[in-house]
C-alpha cells in the first residue's frame, strides 16, 4: 500500500517547503486514485490546478508541461475537445520553453486526437503519425494515456476510411518541427468547436 509512504513523504516535503516534490507526491496520489478502481476515475481538476501552481512556483517547466497535458487528458475523457486543444497548446509552448522534446511530441499526438474529434480527421491522423514516429526516433513508445480509450488514427479511420491511413503514413515522414507548426497553425478556427 503506497498511501502511508506518500503521506509521510508529503509531510516531509511540506516541512521543507519543497514545492516540486509536494506536487510530485500529490500527482502520485491523484494517479493512484484514478487507477485504483475497476474504471479509470476522472481526477479532480482543482487538485490538478494546485499541482500546476506548485510546479510553476518551483520553476519546473518540464513538469508544468506534463501537468498541462494531463489536464488535457481529463478534458478529452470528458469530451471537452476544444478545452483539451487549448491546454495542449499551452503544454506544447511550455515544453518548448523547457526544451522537453518528449513532451512536445506527446502533445502533438494528443492534439491529433482532439483535432479528429473537432472535425479534421486527416490532420488528426497526420499528427498522430508524426507523434508516433518522433517517439520511435527517441527510442521508445508512449506510455498509454489512461484517460484515452482509443487512438486518433483509429477514430479517423472510422470517419474517413483509408484516407486516415494515408494521412497517418504521411505524418510518420514529417519532422517534429513541421508537425508542431501544423498543430498550431493548420487548425481551422471555424471547425474547432465542439460538435453539436
Amino acid at each position: 500500500d503506497p498511501v502511508p509512504a506518500m503521506t509521510q513523504a508529503y509531510e516531509i516535503f511540506s516541512e521543507l517547503g519543497d514545492s516540486a516534490n509536494i506536487a510530485s507526491i500529490e500527482m502520485g496520489r491523484i494517479m493512484f486514485e484514478a487507477m485504483s478502481g475497476p474504471e479509470v476515475a476522472v481526477p479532480d481538476r482543482a487538485r490538478l490546478e494546485r499541482i500546476l501552481d506548485l510546479y510553476r512556483e518551483a520553476g519546473s517547466l518540464m513538469f508544468v508541461a506534463h501537468t498541462q497535458a494531463l489536464m488535457a487528458g481529463v478534458d478529452l475523457m470528458e469530451g471537452k475537445h476544444t478545452d483539451a486543444y487549448q491546454h495542449l497548446i499551452e503544454s506544447l509552448d511550455t515544453a518548448e520553453q523547457a526544451g522537453d522534446t518528449y513532451a512536445m511530441a506527446q502533445a502533438v499526438g494528443l492534439i491529433g486526437y482532439a483535432i479528429v474529434h473537432l472535425g479534421d480527421p486527416q490532420l488528426g491522423a497526420r499528427l498522430a503519425g508524426a507523434s508516433d514516429a518522433a517517439g520511435e526516433r527517441m527510442g521508445g513508445q508512449w506510455t498509454e494515456n489512461p484517460f484515452i480509450r482509443d487512438k486518433a488514427e483509429d477514430v479517423a479511420r472510422d470517419l474517413i476510411g483509408a484516407e486516415a491511413d494515408a494521412a497517418y503514413a504521411e505524418g510518420r515522414e514529417m519532422d517534429l518541427v513541421e508537425a508542431i507548426r501544423q498543430a498550431r497553425e493548420d487548425v481551422d478556427p471555424g471547425r474547432a468547436a465542439e460538435p453539436g
